[in-house]
């Protein structure tokens, strides 16, 4: 598949990574793949993969659309009205989610504080 035929105008910054370390397309999948399921610090990543922090952060973008695009034709992405989703999950006794818990700042006002915290630990 030709990459301008999905993404006309990212052909020229495209064209600058034929040559670098993510030559095979399962390096490609693999790589956002990673990126996605982890999500790491682009600098990280990027060493990860032996390359630099901009060069990855291109790579992420462009891997991203191209997937993202990929699945919506494919029709493994439900559009925003879909119920798809919900007519899934219907026939499912358990779902598990696999998530990354992020640490956030914690409020500095009092009053905003005690909405977004109860005070307890593990609640």
């Amino acid at each position: 598949m030709n990459i301008t035929a999905i993404l006309p105008w990212k052909v020229k910054c495209a064209n600058v990574y034929l040559t670098t370390v993510l030559s095979l397309i399962q390096d490609k999948m693999f790589f956002i793949l990673v990126y996605l399921k982890i999500n790491p610090l682009q600098e990280l990543h990027a060493i990860q993969f032996e390359m630099t922090q901009p060069q990855a952060n291109r790579w992420i973008h462009l891997l991203s659309e191209i997937l993202r695009r990929t699945l919506k034709t494919l029709g493994e992405l439900p559009d925003r009205n879909s119920k798809r989703l919900i007519h899934i999950l219907q026939g499912c006794e358990e779902v598990l989610l696999d998530g990354t818990e992020r640490p956030i700042q914690r409020p500095l006002d009092e009053d905003w504080q005690s909405a977004c915290y109860s005070g307890k630990k593990n609640s």
